[in-house]
């Protein structure tokens, strides 16, 4: 498994918005992970314009897939939150998942839409 602490540290250009870390696992795939306390618009944009750089890097892994996590109780958002999942797979053709809470643990294979079978 690794780790790239993606915002300032590896991608270091100031004027584009990115997500915080690129988590990943050989043989499986690479999630792009934003943790946010507020504001879903801006993260929905920082995972979009990182995962337009990622794919192109050479290190990346084959299957990419999106997460934001608030770590604060965001409002209602549920009805929204599935469409902008929805938009964003129609848009960029990778998963997004926003979720409400940093305890829900998340296994990759189900992050990138796979089934334990493959």
């Amino acid at each position: 498994m690794r780790e790239v602490r993606y915002d300032s540290c590896y991608h270091t250009a100031q004027e584009v918005r990115c997500a915080d870390y690129i988590v990943g696992m050989r043989g499986v795939g690479d999630v792009i992970l934003e943790l946010k306390g507020s504001d879903l618009d801006h993260a929905v944009s920082q995972v979009q314009a990182t995962l337009a750089e990622w794919r192109s890097d050479p290190i990346r892994f084959e299957s990419i897939a999106c997460l934001i996590v608030f770590g604060s109780r965001i409002p209602r958002i549920t009805t929204r939150s599935v469409v902008l999942e929805r938009e964003f797979f129609q848009d960029n053709r990778a998963l997004l998942w926003i979720r409400e809470s940093g305890a829900e643990k998340f296994k990759f294979r189900t992050l990138l839409g796979k089934s334990d079978a493959s």
